[in-house]
């Protein structure tokens, strides 16, 4: 009889012994999770908006920014795969594209990451790529501190740094390579 109270048991063990080892398994794998990963959610924190697509006027500057999506704290907006136009008081437009942005509500201020655009300037169309775009609501005016490809038929311009009004007025600073198309039209 000995033997076979012991034959009973066996399967017993061995389904307790399975379930001790996927639970072990379980444990093990949680403890190994990617903690970066889970800090990166922790970082954007605040409103999660889909969609978001506002108009704002600025000076008599009609500006329209359009994200796919973005998250909305106490002070900032940060957007992603943003679109940005710009139709001055004149009649000019301006746009720009970025896969993100960061607009500060507390410094009037948009920083644009890896971004690009297009516009009217004074005489003629450029287009431009920047690795950093910053618009100051205050000054109305664009920096590009680490430097901008600004391009049309006629020119290509690289600038290590550059500022440009909302009029189109493009201020090179720090050095600039420019090289002209003969024969092409503006």
């Amino acid at each position: 009889m000995a033997g076979r109270s012991c034959g009973k048991a066996f399967p017993v063990f061995i389904v307790i012994l399975i379930f001790v080892g996927v639970f072990a398994f379980g444990v093990f794998h949680d403890l190994r999770l990617d903690r970066t990963t889970l800090n990166e959610d922790k970082k954007d924190t605040g409103i999660r908006i889909s969609n978001l697509g506002f108009e704002r006027d600025i000076s008599g500057d009609i500006w329209i920014m359009n994200s796919e999506s973005a998250i909305k704290t106490d002070s900032s907006i940060k957007g992603y795969s943003v679109d940005i136009s710009m139709r001055s008081k004149d009649g000019r437009e301006w746009k720009a594209w970025s896969p993100e942005a960061l607009y500060s509500e507390t410094e009037r201020s948009l920083v644009m990451k890896d971004a690009r655009g297009e516009g009217a300037g004074k005489q003629a169309n450029m287009e431009w790529s920047a690795k950093t775009a910053i618009f100051l609501e205050d000054k109305e005016e664009w920096s590009f501190p680490d430097g901008i490809d600004i391009f049309n038929k006629s020119i290509d311009i690289h600038g290590t740094e550059a500022k440009v009004d909302i009029d189109g007025t493009i201020k090179l600073e720090d050095g600039a390579k420019a090289i002209w198309k003969i024969g092409e039209d503006p």
